[in-house]
């Protein structure tokens, strides 16, 4: 077996298809020499869709020191890339390393009010306003400034991420090989008076977002949860790159993936 690999902490979505794919898991992975350990571990596995392997990262805190695999007992699934039907294969070459590793790209981003905090994200920043009228903001890229925003919100996306909110905004679908995140526009506004961008926009990795509104009633979703931060003055955003270690079967090829959750 492979040494740094040998103890599992399963997260299971709550539902009567994960709970059944996870039975096949555990009695796999026994099977296999693996044990179940909740606390001491070397690989994190979710059973469930995106959502799940979303709450795992928070969860464990964007834990670098190990492994990441997601098993697909939800619905569509972009993240969870190991299906139900490939579970034994996948755990048996788990055991003898014959598996791939992708550095997954993070989202960090720096919030100044009171005082500065920072979050951690794989997806996406969402940016609104808390009784949901129009947000106001200036958009800088560095120390350049793109855009006086107004409209519902912003998003910005990973290139992981780009198939998530940032997909449904008509945002474009980034090959996480490229070392790049999006800024897209929930409802922009673009008129004789107002004249926000109305595309997505695509920026290097090594630049950083910086969106300064124009009043204290904004709020912040981190990969779709509600952060309740008052008096916002300015948000950061930067990537750190490579910074997660997601397990992929061996034959798990990107383009393959996308074409079967989104043209199939």
């Amino acid at each position: 077996m492979n040494n740094r690999i040998s103890r599992v902490k399963l997260f299971v979505k709550d539902t009567s298809r994960a709970f059944e794919t996870k039975k096949i898991v555990v009695e796999e992975l026994l099977n296999q020499g693996f044990t179940i350990d909740e606390n001491n571990y070397d690989i994190a596995m979710s059973i469930g869709g995106d959502g799940t392997f979303l709450k795992m990262l928070h969860s464990t805190n964007f834990n670098s020191n190990i492994y990441y695999a997601a098993v697909n007992a939800g619905s569509l699934g972009f993240l969870s890339s190991i299906e139900s039907d490939n579970i034994k294969k996948f755990i048996n070459d788990l055991k003898n390393g014959l598996f791939n590793v992708k550095k997954l790209d993070l989202l960090k981003t720096k919030v100044f009010s009171f005082s500065e905090t920072e979050y951690l994200s794989l997806n996406e920043l969402t940016i609104r306003k808390n009784d949901f009228s129009s947000l106001r903001s200036d958009v800088y890229i560095n120390n350049n400034l793109l855009e006086k925003y107004i409209g519902d919100g912003l998003v910005i996306s990973t290139s992981v991420g780009s198939t998530g909110y940032n997909l449904a905004l008509s945002g474009p679908v980034v090959d996480p090989n490229i070392n790049a995140y999006v800024l897209s526009s929930i409802a922009p506004i673009n008129n004789k008076v107002y004249n926000s961008l109305t595309n997505s926009i695509v920026i290097s990795n090594d630049k950083k977002i910086t969106i300064i509104p124009s009043d204290n009633n904004t709020c912040i979703l981190i990969d779709g949860k509600v952060i309740n931060i008052e008096n916002i003055k300015r948000i950061e955003c930067t990537i750190i790159s490579n910074t997660i270690k997601f397990i992929v079967p061996k034959d798990y090829n990107y383009i393959n993936n996308i074409k079967s959750k989104l043209v199939d």
